[in-house]
């Protein structure tokens, strides 16, 4: 038994945090299936946090991380190309 939480607790420390945080959801909303109703809500308002910060997270900041990417990358080669440029009219 020793063994198995051992590797539970090992498990844990291996999953990122988003893992954890759909694990730990989903224990919430498995707790307001199963709860009288003024606590349904409560319980219930865990899973619909997550969802939601995960959605604004993958929309606001990763999409921001990738345009900020694409913007770099953009001015990079006009740098590039500014600084050629006496190179290709020479020719």
């Amino acid at each position: 038994m020793k063994d198995v939480w051992n590797f539970v607790s090992w498990q844990w420390k291996k999953f990122e945090f988003w893992q954890k945080c759909w694990i730990v959801s989903a224990a919430f909303f498995g707790a307001a299936m199963v709860s009288e109703p003024p606590y349904v809500f409560y319980l219930s308002l865990v899973p619909m946090i997550v969802i939601l910060g995960s959605m604004l997270k993958w929309v606001v900041w990763d999409g921001s991380q990738e345009q900020w990417r694409k913007y770099q990358k953009e001015k990079q080669e006009l740098l590039d190309t500014i600084k050629n440029s006496d190179k290709l009219t020479t020719k």
